[in-house]
C-alpha cells in the first residue's frame, strides 16, 4: 500500500527492519524502490521505518514519505496511540482471553529478555484465542506496550511458547515442526496496525 504520505510494507520473516550488517533490510529495499521509481522524497526526509519487527517476525512495516507524516507516525507510536495486533500459533490450549501484566529485563550480552515481577520495564499483552486443537492454539495478540521480544517472552512465561521460536520456544516441538513441515521461522505475524494521528 502506498500513498503520497506513507508506504506500508509486508515484511517477510528473516528480513531486518532496519539496516544491519547481517543482511538486507526493509530500509535498504525502500531506498532501492524509490531510486528505481525515480521518486524524490521531500527535502530533509530520510528513508526509514516508524515501527520495527524482530527479524523472524513477518508483517506490517510503515515508512513515512513526508516530514509531517514521519513526525505524526513517530509521535503516535511513542505515545502509544496505536492498535497493534498479531497472529500466532502457540503450544498448548488457550480457551479464554488472557491479560498478561508483568515486568521485563533485557540481557544485552545474550539479546534475550526475562519476564518477572522485578524487571526493569512494565509490559502488558492481551491474548485472544481464535481456534485450538488438542496441542496448539491460534491466537490474536494485542500489544498494549511494545518492548523487545515482548510477545514471545510473555507467551513463553505462561508455558505457551510461539511455534518456531528458537530463542524462547519449545525446542522439541520446533524440531518436530521443522522435520514435518519444513518450518524455518517463528509463526508470528503483525497483521493489523491502526494509528490515531
Amino acid at each position: 500500500l502506498e500513498t503520497d504520505d506513507y508506504i506500508v510494507v509486508n515484511k517477510k520473516a528473516g528480513v531486518f527492519s532496519q539496516v544491519d550488517p547481517q543482511g538486507l533490510s526493509i530500509t535498504e529495499q525502500l531506498k532501492y524502490y524509490y531510486k528505481q521509481a525515480h521518486t524524490e522524497l521531500a527535502i530533509g526526509v530520510k528513508v526509514g521505518v516508524s515501527n520495527r519487527l524482530d527479524r523472524n517476525t513477518s508483517g506490517i512495516i510503515i515508512s513515512g514519505k513526508t516530514l509531517p507524516m514521519i513526525q505524526a507516525l513517530n509521535k503516535s507510536i511513542m505515545e502509544k496511540q496505536a492498535t497493534k495486533l498479531y497472529r500466532t500459533i502457540v503450544a498448548g490450549r488457550i480457551t479464554t482471553e488472557l491479560i498478561l501484566k508483568n515486568f521485563i529485563s533485557k540481557d544485552s550480552t545474550t539479546n534475550k529478555v526475562e519476564v518477572g515481577s522485578d524487571g526493569d520495564a512494565y509490559i502488558e499483552t492481551i491474548i485472544r484465542p481464535i481456534q485450538h486443537s488438542y496441542a496448539y492454539t491460534e491466537v490474536e495478540v494485542e500489544l498494549i506496550t511494545g518492548k523487545t521480544h515482548q510477545i514471545r517472552a510473555h507467551l513463553a512465561s505462561i508455558s505457551h511458547p510461539v511455534i518456531g521460536d528458537t530463542k524462547y520456544g519449545n525446542q522439541t516441538i520446533n524440531a518436530y515442526m521443522r522435520k514435518k513441515y519444513g518450518l524455518k521461522h517463528q509463526l508470528l505475524h503483525s497483521y493489523h496496525y491502526k494509528l490515531f494521528l
